[in-house]
């Protein structure tokens, strides 16, 4: 399935991407492909109840356990620059086993920027198949074993002959945001998000899930890495100049 994960920035996307990785791969047991996500594997290895009996352990001067998952899928991290149709599917001929989905999750984060419309029309110059290519990959995902998450702020940012093809649109709020509800979760230091299904070709409402900011899943990603990027690559240039 194509699950499309819309809302402005500070919405919850990336939590909820977050969750979705983190079942993914401890609970299912299954692989993540993460395009332009930067996923924290060490963490997600940790069993959460080993760490904190280890501490207890150590305090009191007994032999630490192996804090990490016996157990657990594989994470691979690809750059916006790898993210082609043709590596999941040279993925999928390794590692997949005939008639089985969704046996890989595949998640692309800010997906406009290789499926915009403009990028899309830019990319087709260069190889007039670009679009055809993601086309016959969406639409032959789940015989390939993938289940795709794509992230962007809104739907019309992607090119209209790929969105077609979404299955699903969960769109995310910050309930923060709302009137004197929002007030009152400020001051109670409560983060408050939920996220609105729908079915893309009809925009019939499915259902709504409400959840909360949770430590161990803003541990998993990290918003500031592309700043950081930044300001690293330009610290580097004025070293250079």
């Amino acid at each position: 399935m194509i699950y499309f994960y819309s809302g402005t920035p500070g919405s919850g996307k990336s939590l909820k991407v977050s969750q979705e990785i983190i079942f993914k791969l401890v609970k299912r047991q299954k692989n993540v492909i993460a395009c332009n996500f930067q996923a924290n594997y060490d963490y997600i290895r940790k069993n959460p109840k080993i760490v904190k009996w280890n501490k207890i352990r150590k305090k009191i001067g007994f032999k630490l356990k192996n804090e990490n998952y016996k157990n657990i899928g594989k994470l691979y991290t690809f750059s916006l620059k790898h993210t082609k149709p043709e590596y999941f599917i040279n993925y999928a001929l390794k590692f997949h086993k005939v008639g089985i989905e969704s046996q890989t999750l595949i998640v692309i984060d800010e997906a406009q920027s290789i499926l915009s419309p403009t990028v899309v029309k830019l990319k087709c110059q260069e190889d007039r198949l670009y679009r055809e290519k993601w086309i016959d990959f969406f639409t032959q995902h789940r015989h390939l074993g993938f289940d795709v998450i794509l992230v962007s702020q809104f739907d019309r940012l992607i090119d209209p002959q790929i969105r077609c093809l979404f299955e699903y649109d969960y769109a995310h709020r910050k309930c923060n945001n709302y009137g004197l509800f929002g007030v009152i979760l400020e001051a109670l230091g409560i983060s408050l998000f939920v996220q609105v299904q729908k079915w893309y070709g009809i925009r019939e409402k499915m259902g709504h899930e409400f959840f909360v900011y949770k430590k161990k899943y803003a541990e998993i990603y990290n918003s500031y890495k592309k700043f950081s990027d930044l300001k690293q690559k330009n610290s580097i240039k004025k070293k250079i100049a």
